[in-house]
């Protein structure tokens, strides 16, 4: 084999290793040892008073404990000397004489520590990525983090649930309408009237799956099941897939209209599922069967919700929840019409110069006290609101001329009267 010649022409500085150390201990050593032993004979060489196994773990992208674990590596083999502290921490570190007979079952050793870098190098692919494994780390811990949020959710979670079933009971519950409507309004579920058919669905205990099993081989049921979760991001429960069975099995609602219905809902923000079925329910009270008749309805309805965001001035977002509530309350509760409610916020304007639901409300709420049903009933209204406060002026101006004509009556009487006998001073005078 022919021979190959060494040399070199840096001149920058070298750090020394032993021939010992290349012939004997490398060879057997696993390469992660070796750079840690080659980085601190550099150490020992520059400035080894200011070592530190941070900045070691930095350069050389391991972990300080890696860095510890090829220390004492290199102890067992008798190439260093470690100084530990009673509670682990590394004070010191000696460098020892490199001979032959300190080499101590070097090849049966290293076989057996590297064994766990050979199948880590199996499992990662190179020899070792360590990076990857710190980040994956790393990831490890911020989810250790994230316990207590997911844990706080899922106590939210149990939350809405215990209401949801709640909410159940009082439908199945004689006389508890006012109930129901309570609990609607504090999970902040829009009011919709009830359809007759809600009375219908009483009686079903909605544990039961009596709908579902009479679908459990139609495929198109099952796919809608599918896309449902994916639009409200949750999975149903046996009693909540029962809801929209008897949708589509007893309503014959259809597989289209129904993912309408569910896309309408969530778009406006609406996922709780008792909301879809109440809006369900009323679109069947309406006579709506077909998806052209759904979106004609819910673009009228929309455009009542745009017009009274108009009349307010605001026409740069969507109401927002606790707005659309209210209008839901004048439409349904106050049964008034789109009018009606339009001219309580053009007055709201009028009177406080700008958009105040809360005001709005109150204007209404007055009017559904003194029995509006059309825009004449307000101006009826007008009429007799104006002839009271005539009244009121016309008393309180007779009361304020009353007390003026009595003040000047005794405008020059308000003094005690004297009489003088002027004869008898011009005596004394003279």
């Amino acid at each position: 084999m022919d021979s190959v010649v060494l040399s070199s022409e840096s001149e920058i500085e070298f750090t020394l290793v032993s021939d010992i150390f290349i012939d004997k201990y490398m060879v057997y050593a696993n390469g992660e040892f070796v750079k840690s032993y080659l980085y601190l004979l550099r150490c020992l060489k520059d400035k080894p008073n200011m070592f530190s196994l941070s900045v070691m773990a930095d350069i050389l992208n391991y972990t300080e404990s890696d860095i510890i674990r090829s220390m004492k590596y290199w102890e067992k083999q008798g190439v260093l000397s470690l100084d530990i502290s009673a509670d682990n921490k590394l004070k010191g570190l000696k460098f020892l004489n490199l001979k032959a007979g300190n080499l101590k079952d070097n090849a049966l050793k290293t076989e057996q520590e590297g064994s766990f870098d050979l199948k880590l190098e199996n499992i990662k692919g190179s020899v070792p990525n360590l990076s990857k494994v710190k980040r994956n780390v790393s990831e490890l811990e911020q989810a250790e983090g994230k316990k207590e949020k997911l844990k706080q959710t899922e106590e939210d979670l149990s939350k809405l649930e215990k209401i949801e079933e709640y909410i159940l009971k009082l439908e199945q519950a004689e006389g508890s309408k006012s109930k129901l409507k309570q609990i609607e309004e504090d999970v902040s579920t829009p009011t919709i009237m009830l359809n007759p058919l809600k009375e219908e669905r009483k009686n079903r205990n909605p544990h039961e799956v009596k709908n579902i099993a009479k679908l459990k081989d139609d495929e198109d049921f099952k796919q809608l099941m599918y896309i449902i979760q994916k639009y409200l991001g949750i999975t149903l429960k046996p009693n909540e897939c029962d809801i929209f069975a008897y949708l589509y099995n007893e309503l014959k609602f259809s597989i289209e209209l129904l993912e309408h219905l569910v896309e309408y809902c969530v778009s406006a923000g609406h996922k709780h599922i008792r909301y879809i079925e109440s809006v369900a329910l009323d679109w069947h009270g309406k006579g709506i069967m077909t998806i052209d008749r759904a979106k004609a309805y819910t673009s009228s309805y929309s455009k009542e919700y745009f017009e009274i965001m108009k009349a307010f001035g605001v026409s740069d977002r969507r109401p927002a929840t606790y707005e659309k509530n209210m209008i839901d309350r004048w439409f349904f509760e106050y049964a008034f019409s789109i009018d009606i409610v339009l001219e309580a916020c053009h007055r709201t304007i009028a009177k406080i110069h700008q958009p105040s639901f809360e005001y709005a409300d109150s204007i209404l709420k007055s009017w559904k006290a003194g029995g509006v049903h059309s825009k004449n009933d307000i101006i009826e209204l007008d009429i007799l609101h104006k002839s009271s406060i005539k009244k009121q002026e016309d008393k309180s101006s007779a009361n304020t001329q009353k007390t003026a004509s009595k003040s000047a009556a005794s405008k020059f009487h308000n003094f005690a009267e004297h009489s003088y006998d002027y004869d008898e001073i011009l005596k004394k005078i003279q």
